[in-house]
């Protein structure tokens, strides 16, 4: 009985340290993500009051980075995505990346679009002539944004992007066998990465996913290997520091597959 009794009171005693040790944790995390809301909010209140601060330092940073993507997804599925994705663009036009894509589950961003399009032109209007916005069926046109380093490409794809590409590929390929007009020998993995690349538009190199659930949302999965993940902050209201820390990252990183 005196060993069972000494076994409980240990339990007891560390099972009352793991709760303490919790709540510890717990208050620590409330009280550090309180003060980074509020650094955001004084931060975003100053940068709105000096909009050219934001540009200095992306314009400072950028001549430090080894490299810059060309090709930005953003991933998410709430409405607070709205008002982050359009800093995040504004910022790309200073920068000069020239596409944007969006994936969601459920169609969010397509059932989205003409709010995406409506906030971008109340808080940004002077970049709206910037913004060239687009599905990625649409083949890119010789006489639009290409060679162009201000104007942006924004692709909001819905849910069966991918899955019509993939149908229609195969379907082309079948008859192709049947009428000889190509042999099985010949689709092999480098034949088909071929065929599934969109033209005029290069595959993502960043991914930023936002909100809580780490999902690619539908990303298409042959881009999954040629792209760089990045989980956004939690809490709401991206800064301009933010995307600067994710674009170091990204150019310190080396890219294995692909190259």
């Amino acid at each position: 009985m005196t060993v069972q009794l000494k076994k409980h009171k240990m339990f007891i005693i560390f099972r009352t340290l793991l709760i303490l040790i919790h709540l510890l944790y717990s208050l620590r995390l409330i009280i550090y993500n309180s003060c980074l809301i509020v650094h955001r909010k004084c931060i975003g209140y100053w940068y709105k009051k000096n909009p050219k601060i934001e540009i200095e330092m992306l314009v400072h940073s950028m001549n430090k980075l080894r490299k810059l993507p060309e090709h930005v997804v953003i991933l998410g599925e709430k409405k607070d995505c709205i008002k982050d994705s359009i800093q995040i663009i504004s910022w790309c036009i200073t920068l000069g990346i020239p596409f944007i894509s969006f994936y969601g589950r459920k169609d969010f961003l397509s059932q989205h679009e003409n709010a995406l399009k409506q906030e971008f032109a109340v808080r940004r209007p002077e970049l709206m002539e910037y913004v060239n916005w687009s599905q990625l069926h649409i083949p890119r046109k010789e006489n639009g944004i290409k060679g162009s380093n201000t104007v942006i490409r924004i692709l909001l794809p819905c849910k069966n992007s991918g899955k019509g590409g993939v149908v229609l590929l195969t379907q082309h390929l079948a008859e192709a066998v049947i009428t000889k007009n190509l042999k099985i020998e010949e689709v092999n993995e480098n034949f088909i990465c071929e065929k599934m690349t969109l033209k005029g538009i290069p595959d993502p190199d960043l991914a930023l996913i936002h909100g809580h659930i780490c999902s690619t949302y539908g990303f298409l999965p042959w881009h999954i290997r040629t792209t760089g993940f990045v989980t956004l902050p939690k809490c709401h209201n991206v800064s301009v520091k933010d995307f600067i820390w994710i674009l170091k990252k990204y150019s310190k990183r080396e890219q294995r597959y692909g190259e």
